[in-house]
């Protein structure tokens, strides 16, 4: 496993936009034979050797695959050309992988640098920037901000809300003629909100209040209060639901 890590390391450390896709590929074909492992540790809650080895190896900078991964994405970021988005869907799709096997690694975003980095493949101005990206950005941001409080007060800082929001208020004023994709990013923006909006009891750390985030979303999302109203009734109803499922009839 070692010598197997090693070469995708490599790949990705590289200043070649094809070692780097190799690697990408690698990585994505590694991640998928963990399949059973993964299945494994969700049904009976213990690591087989393979994952275990590699969540030990996580720990260590030489072998911390996310670290890699932004390195690469600054690279990719740069160099790579207007509508090649193939590497970066691809590179956002392994980080993902990576975060829910070593949710350790989510500490390399309490860098205000790599959150920044991530942001800003959702500049309208960035070369890369499609909706395909964006839907794809925005699930590295749940796997990112997921139970880690210090994040979202980076997230928060880095005006997370406000270059998220930008694109529904593109999206909603742009009536008649829309990129395709433009509908599936409208919808994810407002899941991506829903998720924002948890509640943060039990997190460690400085936790915000819902109606603390709401406040920071407010001007710059002009349905907040609805959507505040459709979670609320949501919760109501889910309420009834699960004390019947708890306590029976």
């Amino acid at each position: 496993m070692r010598k197997e890590l090693a070469e995708i390391i490599r790949g990705l450390s590289s200043r070649s936009l094809p070692e780097i896709g190799l690697a990408l590929t690698a990585l994505e074909a590694y991640l998928a034979s963990l399949s059973p492992s993964l299945e494994q540790f969700s049904k009976t809650n213990t690591l087989d050797l393979r994952l275990n080895a590699l969540i030990a190896l996580q720990d260590s900078f030489q072998y911390n695959v996310v670290s890699l991964l932004l390195e690469a994405l600054a690279y990719l970021g740069q160099s790579a050309s207007p509508g090649e988005t193939s590497q970066l869907l691809l590179l956002n799709h392994c980080m993902c992988g990576m975060l829910l096997i070593h949710s350790d690694s989510r500490r390399l975003f309490e860098r205000r640098t790599n959150m920044d980095l991530v942001l800003s493949l959702l500049d309208k101005l960035h070369p890369l920037c499609t909706p395909k990206v964006c839907i794809s950005v925005l699930s590295l941001l749940v796997h990112v901000l997921v139970k880690s409080s210090a994040n979202l007060r980076v997230f928060e800082a880095a005006e997370g809300c406000k270059i998220v929001s930008q694109h529904l208020q593109v999206i909603s004023a742009s009536a008649g003629e829309t990129e395709p994709g433009t509908e599936d990013l409208s919808l994810k923006v407002v899941e991506f909100f829903i998720f924002y909006l948890t509640d943060e009891s039990g997190l460690e750390g400085q936790t915000r209040s819902i109606k603390y985030k709401a406040d920071i979303l407010r001007p710059h999302f002009a349905g907040i209060d609805e959507l505040l109203r459709n979670l609320e009734e949501i919760t109501t109803l889910k309420a009834p639901a699960a004390h019947h499922l708890m306590n029976g009839p």
